[in-house]
């Protein structure tokens, strides 16, 4: 993914995008960090997830950063809850 600069409006769209991902994940899991790459494809958003002790990141990608950030929303569930279940099964 390309690291380079955002802009100030997409930087915004970044903090909103990590809050709306946030209250979906509820006490599942923290949003830790999001980056936004863009290539000939379209755009990629990438979520660093923490559930206890365990971090992993999801990407969701659209043409859009609206459907990247759409596609994140869906790909992150199955992940963040499986992580919280194996936690329940550690405990």
């Amino acid at each position: 993914m390309d690291a380079s600069p955002i802009d100030e409006p997409t930087s915004q769209f970044l903090a909103a995008a990590a809050d709306d991902l946030q209250r979906q994940l509820g006490i599942a899991g923290d949003v830790e960090m999001m980056w936004v790459g863009q290539s000939p494809q379209g755009v990629t958003l990438r979520a660093r997830i923490r559930v206890a002790e365990q971090e992993f990141e999801v990407d969701g990608s659209g043409e859009t950063i609206l459907l990247a950030h759409a596609d994140l929303c869906r790909r992150v569930v199955e992940p963040t809850l499986a992580s919280a279940f194996r936690q329940v099964l550690d405990a």
